[in-house]
């Protein structure tokens, strides 16, 4: 652990104050780590046609797992049930 020596002529010019001990981070500046160690990349599905955002009118959310999120237009109603059914999620309007 490392202390930080300051002059008190530092702090009345910055008008703040120091206090305590200041150690080293050691989680590499992480915000969070789930601990479970897995990453997964999941590529862009490929679609016939193309697809504006507008098009998209429904999303499938999957609690507890951000990443898992998949959008759908009205002609993928069906993939997007079977989806929502395989991994527990919920499929969600788009207004």
């Amino acid at each position: 652990m490392a202390t930080v020596r300051v002059s008190q002529d530092m702090l009345t010019r910055r008008g703040g104050s120091i206090v305590g001990p200041v150690s080293r981070r050691s989680d590499n500046g992480a915000m969070s780590d789930d601990g479970s160690g897995l990453h997964v990349r999941q590529s862009p599905r490929k679609r016939t046609g193309e697809a504006q955002v507008a098009d998209f009118t429904m999303l499938v959310r999957v609690p507890g797992q951000p990443a898992a999120v998949r959008v759908y237009t009205d002609d993928e109603q069906d993939e997007a049930a079977r989806y929502a059914s395989e991994v527990g999620g919920e499929v969600v309007p788009l207004l």
